[in-house]
C-alpha cells in the first residue's frame, strides 16, 4: 500500500511541474503491477491457508481413491467397508424427496433458518447413505464434509466465505455439540449441521437453547417385496461391476423381510457376489454372522505380527472390550483389555499394548473413545456372540456397556438377556441405567417386559431413585411398574404421617391408573382411581379453593376407568359430576379450559355408550368450542383441537350426520398434518389415526375413492411406525388393513382386498394373545373378501374361526359385542349355505334373528334395522325370499368393520 501511495505521489508532482516522463511512468506502473500481483498473491497464500485448516476439521465424505478389485473378491481386502455409503455402488433409493427437501434446506440461506436438521431412524435405514446425496446434490460452490473436530470450525468456515455443510454422524456421542450449533446459528449464511443419530429422542435431549435450531426429520424401513427384488438385483450387479466381475443374471426369488434396512438388503447382495446365493431368504442374524466371518478372516494375516496365543476368539474379545469402553489412548485402552482372559495378568503388559494398537489402527475410535467396527450390522453381532461366550466381558464398567447393548436391542432381541444381565449385576444403578435406555432405546417391544420385572424385583435402595423416573409411553408396563414404587412409597409415607393430608399419595394413584389403563388392566385401573376419588374428595371437602380442580380431573379419570370395565352408567355420572365441577371452576379461572374441554370429551363417550348419542354430539361440539378457543391463544392447544374433531366427528357419524362429520374429520387431519411436518416422531401416529377416521367418514358419504385415498395413506404411514415399534403400532396397522380390505372390495378390486385381508389377519394374529377382537374382526372381513372370490371353503373357515373368538369375547352385559356375533353368525350362515350346509346355515341365522331380537327389545332405534336385516337373511334361507339377496346384509355390516 505504501509503494502504491509513493508511486502516485510521484506520478502527480511529475504532472503538476510539467515534466511528465514516461519512464517514470513506466516505472511506477511496473511497480504497482509488482505489488498488487504480490498482495493477490499473499491473499489467496492465506485463503489457501484458512482451506486448509478448515479442511483439516472436515473429512471427506467418499474415498479419494477407490480400490481396485481387478476381478477379485474382496474377502480378504477391507470387505467391510463395502457396506459403508461411502463405497456404495447403487444410487440413493426411495429417498428422493427427503433428498430435495433436505437440498432446498441448505441452500435457502436466509438470516432467520434454522441451520441443523436431525435425521433419526433405527440402524441400517440409510441415513448416512441419504447425508451423502444431500451432499453430492448441492450447487456449485458448497463445500462438504464429515465432522472431525468441532474446535473452531465455524470461524475457519466464515474465514473462507464458502457455504458449508458439516455432516455429523452419531451425534449423539459428540461433546460440545450445543456450543457448536449455537456458533453455527450466528451464520445462518455459511453454516448447515446434518445431525445422524439412531436415537428417536437425541433432538430433546439438547439444550432449550439450541432447540430452535432443530427439525427432525425421521427415516424408517422403506420398500415392498417388489422393491426388496429390483434394489437387491441393482446392488448385485453394483457389487459385481465394482469388483470386475461378471456375473448371470440374479435369480427371481423373494428377497429378505419387510423389516430389512437397505443395509440388511445391500448384505444380502454382497454376499450373493460372493457365492452365498442363499443369502436373500436368510435370517437377519445369519446374514450378520457371515459378515463377521468374513471380518475375522481378515485378522489372520495379522496373526505373526502378534503375540503368541492371540487367534479369531481372543482378539474377537480384544475388539469386543474396547468396543464397549471408552479408551483415549493406547495405554488406556490396554488397561481396558485386562478384562479379556489372555491379557489378564500383569505379565501381559507388552501384549496388551501390541493388541490394543492392533484394535485401534484396525477400528479407529469414535468420538466417545470406543473402537468403531462398521457397519454397526457387523460390530454389534460380533460383540453379543463373543459376550455370550465370554461373558467375562460382562464385567467392564456398565455405564459403559449399557448402551451399547440397548441399541443392539433395536436389530439383535437376543441382545435383551445380555443386557438384563447387566442390570441385574448392577441393582444400585438400575435407575441411571433405566434413564439411559429410555434415551437410547428404538426396541421398546423387546425391553419393555423385562425391563419391568426388573423394577418389580429390584432391591429396596434404589427405589427412591426409580420412582422419580419418567417413563415415556413407548413403555407401557415399565411405566406401570415404576408407577406401583411411586404408589407404595406415597403409601408409606401416609402410613407414617397419618396427621398430615396426602395428595401426593392420590396424584399417584391417578397417574397409576391411567398407566395401567393403556396396558388394558382396566379393574385394577379403577381400584387406583376410585381411592384417588376418595382423597381428592376429603381434601376438596376441607380445601376447596385448593383440591376441587384436582377432584374433578381425577373423576373424569374414573370415568374412563369405569368404561374400561363396561359400567357405563357409574361413567356417566362420574363425567357429569366432572362437567359441572369444572364448569363452576372455569367461571372464576379461564385456565381450567383444557380440563374442562378433556371432561366434555369424556362426557360424550360416556353419553354414547348409554345411548344417548344426541347429548353425545352436544357434549362434543362444546369441547370442540372449548379446546379452539384455547387453540386460538395458545398454539400447543392444536392437537388438542384435533383430537376433540375427531371425537366429534366419531360423535356425528352415530347419529348419522355424516356432512358434518366429514368436515370434523377433515379439519382435524389439516391440522395433524401441519403439526406432523414440524415433529414427525410425535404427530404421525396422530395423523395416522385420523386418516384412517377419514377414510371411515368418506365411505360412510359413499365417497369410495377418497376413502381408499385416506385409508392408503394411513396404511402407508403405519407400516413405517410399525416396522421401528411393531408391539404399539401394529394393533392400528390391522385395523387400517381391515377397512382397506372393505373399501378394495367395494371398488370391485375382490383379489387386491383378499391380498390386503390376509395381511391383516397375519398382523392381528400376532398380537392375538392381547388383542383378540382384533383378530376377530380381521377373520370376519377376511371371510367376505373370500366369499366374493368364489373361495367358499377357505371362507367358511376363516368364518368359524373368528365365530369361536367372538363367542369366547361375548358378554352378556355388553351390546356391542353381542352384535358383533349376530353379524359373525349371519356372515357364517352365507358360507355354510354356499357349501351346501343349509340346515346348518339357517341354525346360525336363527340365532343372530335371537340375539338381535333381544338387542332390539332393549334399544330399538339403534338395533331395529340390523334386525330387519336379519329376519330377511333367515327368509331366505328358508327358501321365502330369492337367494340374490343372501349377502345383502353385507353392505351394511361391512361399512362398520375395523372403525
Amino acid at each position: 500500500m505504501a509503494v502504491v501511495v509513493a508511486a502516485g505521489v510521484g506520478v502527480v508532482t511529475n504532472l503538476v511541474t510539467a515534466q511528465f516522463s514516461w519512464t517514470l511512468t513506466v516505472v511506477v506502473v511496473l511497480l504497482v503491477s509488482i505489488q498488487a500481483h504480490r498482495v493477490i498473491g499473499l491473499i489467496r497464500a492465506e485463503h489457501q491457508d484458512l482451506q486448509m485448516v478448515r479442511d483439516r476439521l472436515l473429512g471427506p465424505l467418499r474415498p479419494t481413491t477407490p480400490p481396485r478389485m481387478n476381478g477379485k473378491l474382496p474377502a480378504n481386502q477391507g470387505s467391510m467397508s463395502w457396506l459403508t455409503p461411502s463405497r456404495t455402488p447403487t444410487p440413493l433409493w426411495g429417498r428422493n424427496e427427503i433428498r430435495d427437501r433436505l437440498v432446498a434446506w441448505c441452500t435457502d440461506l436466509a438470516v432467520d433458518a434454522s441451520v441443523a436438521r436431525v435425521v433419526t431412524g433405527p440402524a441400517g435405514v440409510g441415513k448416512s447413505r441419504l447425508a451423502l446425496a444431500v451432499a453430492e446434490a448441492l450447487p456449485a460452490g458448497w463445500v462438504t464434509g464429515r465432522l472431525l473436530v468441532a474446535d473452531g470450525l465455524v470461524d475457519r468456515i466464515v474465514a473462507c466465505r464458502q457455504p458449508t455443510l458439516v455432516i455429523i454422524e452419531d451425534a449423539d456421542r459428540m461433546t460440545g455439540l450445543e456450543l457448536l450449533i449455537t456458533q453455527a446459528a450466528r451464520h445462518p449464511d455459511m453454516v448447515r449441521l446434518l445431525l445422524i443419530t439412531r436415537q428417536p429422542e437425541f433432538p430433546r435431549s439438547l439444550p432449550d437453547a439450541v432447540v430452535p435450531q432443530i427439525q427432525v426429520e425421521p427415516l424408517a424401513p422403506i420398500g415392498e417385496a417388489a422393491d426388496r427384488q429390483r434394489w437387491f438385483a441393482e446392488a448385485v450387479a453394483g457389487y459385481a461391476r465394482s469388483w470386475g466381475l461378471l456375473l448371470g443374471p440374479v435369480p427371481v426369488t423373494p428377497t429378505g423381510r419387510d423389516e430389512d434396512t437397505l443395509l440388511v438388503l445391500h448384505a444380502r447382495a454382497f454376499l450373493t457376489v460372493l457365492g452365498r446365493t442363499g443369502s436373500p431368504g436368510w435370517s437377519l442374524r445369519r446374514v450378520a454372522r457371515e459378515l463377521v466371518d468374513l471380518e475375522q478372516r481378515r485378522w489372520e494375516g495379522d496373526l505373526r505380527s502378534l503375540p503368541v496365543g492371540c487367534d479369531r476368539e481372543v482378539l474377537a474379545e480384544a475388539v469386543t472390550a474396547l468396543s464397549l469402553s471408552p479408551a483415549d489412548t493406547v495405554l488406556r485402552a490396554a488397561e481396558v483389555l485386562r478384562h479379556v482372559p489372555q491379557f489378564s495378568h500383569d505379565s501381559a503388559h507388552e501384549s496388551r499394548v501390541v493388541v490394543a494398537r492392533w484394535v485401534r489402527r484396525r477400528y479407529p475410535p469414535g468420538p466417545d473413545g470406543r473402537s468403531d467396527l462398521q457397519p454397526h450390522l457387523v460390530g454389534e453381532r460380533l460383540v453379543l456372540d463373543t459376550l455370550a461366550r465370554t461373558p467375562q466381558l460382562l464385567q467392564i464398567d456398565s455405564t459403559a456397556v449399557v448402551p451399547v447393548l440397548t441399541q443392539a436391542c433395536d436389530t439383535f432381541p437376543d441382545a435383551v438377556h445380555l443386557l438384563t444381565a447387566v442390570l441385574t449385576q448392577h441393582p444400585l444403578m438400575l435407575a441411571s441405567h433405566l434413564r439411559t435406555i429410555v434415551i437410547l432405546s428404538i426396541a421398546d417391544t423387546h425391553l419393555d417386559g423385562p425391563l419391568a420385572d426388573l423394577v418389580d424385583t429390584s432391591h429396596a435402595d434404589p427405589q427412591r431413585e426409580l420412582a422419580t423416573l419418567t417413563i415415556p409411553s413407548r413403555f407401557p408396563q415399565l411405566r406401570c411398574a415404576v408407577g406401583d414404587l411411586t404408589v407404595q412409597r406415597a403409601r408409606a409415607f401416609a402410613r407414617t404421617h397419618p396427621d398430615r393430608d396426602h395428595p401426593d399419595l392420590a396424584d399417584a394413584l391417578h397417574d397409576q391408573g391411567a398407566n395401567l389403563r393403556g396396558i388394558g388392566r382396566y379393574q385394577d385401573a379403577l381400584t387406583h382411581t376410585e381411592e384417588a376419588v376418595t382423597i381428592f374428595r376429603n381434601l376438596a371437602d376441607a380445601q376447596p379453593g385448593r383440591y376441587r380442580i384436582h377432584l374433578a380431573e381425577t373423576l373424569t379419570s374414573l370415568s374412563a376407568s369405569l368404561r374400561g370395565v363396561l359400567r357405563h352408567p357409574e361413567a356417566l355420572a362420574a363425567s357429569k359430576e366432572a362437567v359441572i365441577l369444572l364448569r363452576q371452576l372455569v367461571s372464576a379461572d379461564s385456565r381450567h379450559n383444557a380440563s374442562l374441554a378433556n371432561a366434555l370429551s369424556s362426557l360424550s363417550a360416556s353419553l354414547w355408550y348409554t345411548g344417548s348419542h344426541h347429548d353425545a354430539v352436544t357434549a362434543a361440539r362444546d369441547a370442540v368450542t372449548v379446546t379452539r378457543e384455547l387453540a386460538r391463544s395458545h398454539p400447543r392447544h392444536h392437537s388438542d383441537l384435533a383430537h376433540a374433531l375427531i371425537n366429534l366427528a366419531m360423535n356425528l357419524s352415530a347419529i348419522g350426520d355424516y356432512c358434518a362429520a366429514l368436515a370434523a374429520e377433515e379439519e382435524a387431519v389439516a391440522l395433524l398434518r401441519t403439526l406432523a411436518t414440524v415433529d414427525p416422531d410425535r404427530y404421525r401416529p396422530e395423523l395416522a389415526t385420523a386418516l384412517h377416521g377419514l377414510g371411515v367418514r368418506h365411505w360412510e358419504m359413499e365417497n369410495h375413492r377418497d376413502a381408499l385415498v385416506a385409508d392408503e395413506e394411513a396404511v402407508a404411514i403405519r407400516r413405517d411406525l410399525t416396522k421401528t415399534n411393531p408391539g404399539l403400532y401394529s394393533p392400528d396397522l390391522a385395523m387400517s388393513l381391515c377397512n382397506l380390505n372393505i373399501i378394495l372390495r367395494e371398488l370391485g378390486r375382490p383379489v387386491e382386498a383378499v391380498r390386503i385381508g390376509r395381511h391383516a389377519v397375519s398382523t392381528a394374529r400376532r398380537l392375538a394373545t392381547t388383542d383378540q377382537p382384533l383378530l376377530a374382526a380381521a377373520l370376519q372381513s377376511l371371510s367376505i373378501s373370500l366369499g366374493t372370490t368364489g373361495q367358499h371353503n377357505e371362507a367358511l373357515t376363516t368364518s368359524q374361526e373368528a365365530i369361536a373368538l367372538f363367542r369366547n369375547l361375548t358378554d352378556t352385559e355388553c351390546a356391542d359385542r353381542r352384535l358383533q356375533l349376530a353379524k359373525a353368525l349371519q356372515n357364517l350362515a352365507a358360507n355354510l349355505h354356499k357349501t351346501g350346509q343349509r340346515g346348518n346355515a339357517r341354525a346360525a341365522a336363527s340365532e343372530a334373528v335371537t340375539i338381535l331380537q333381544t338387542l332390539a327389545d332393549t334399544e330399538p332405534h339403534k338395533y331395529r334395522p340390523h334386525l330387519t336385516l336379519a329376519l330377511r337373511n333367515l327368509d331366505t334361507l328358508l327358501g321365502q325370499k330369492p337367494e340374490d339377496n343372501l349377502h345383502e346384509w353385507l353392505a351394511s355390516w361391512s361399512r362398520g368393520v375395523g372403525v
